[in-house]
């Protein structure tokens, strides 16, 4: 499903407000050395649930009472906040329509909205991005479910490694998380569903019996 981050919005306790605003394509932030560049992918990192905060530590963190991510997923505009980690971090999630002016959104908004675990949070990103294969494996051995925290990896590469073909995927040192990942890329990528993959079982498995029966 088509996707797109529309701003990144960040609160103090008194209600003012810092808008990184974003359109759907290549956006290009520029700025002078240590002004927080390089923070806004770790802001985005931790509002799509991760379960700890790298937002580097200093002003933004100083200002910063609540979090926010505007998405766009298909016709439909999320807001997906986050109290900052020294508050405990839980998250709030609401959809509204395609003509939210997020301009106007302010602190007020989340008055009436209930605060949720970031793993119920991630669920509902999940589900609103479509990803409803629950099984990435291929024999019946135990499921992998396709999850948001891989596609995070996923979509966020460095700079200097966009252009070489060996770079996808390089942030983990860990073998099976890699893995892990790189099975789950055609969801990702939306090549595939969960269809694909039960035939894929099945097919393993009709394999499996036609060499025990040779």
């Amino acid at each position: 499903m088509k996707s797109y981050i529309k701003s990144i919005v960040i609160f103090n306790k008194n209600g003012d407000k810092r808008i990184v605003p974003l359109k759907q394509g290549v956006n290009i932030i520029t700025g002078e050395s240590k002004t927080g560049k390089s923070a806004l992918v770790e802001i985005i990192d931790y509002c799509l649930c991760s379960t700890q905060c790298t937002i580097p530590k200093g002003k933004i963190t100083d200002f910063s009472y609540l979090f926010t991510l505007i998405m766009v997923i298909g016709e439909q505009t999320y807001i997906i906040a986050r109290y900052n980690w020294e508050l405990g971090g839980k998250m709030f999630f609401s959809k509204e329509n395609t003509s939210f002016d997020t301009e106007n959104l302010d602190l007020q908004y989340f008055d009436d909205k209930t605060t949720l675990p970031y793993q119920d949070v991630k669920n509902k990103i999940e589900s609103a991005l479509g990803m409803f294969v629950t099984n990435t494996t291929d024999n019946n051995d135990g499921k992998c479910k396709a999850s948001l925290r891989n596609m995070v990896s996923y979509m966020f590469q460095h700079q200097n490694l966009i252009a070489s073909k060996f770079a996808l995927f390089y942030r983990f040192s860990d073998f099976y998380k890699r893995k892990e990942v790189i099975n789950q890329f055609p969801v990702f990528a939306g090549m595939v569903n969960q269809e694909y993959y039960s035939s894929l079982i099945e097919l393993n498995s009709l394999k499996a019996n036609l060499v025990n029966n040779m």
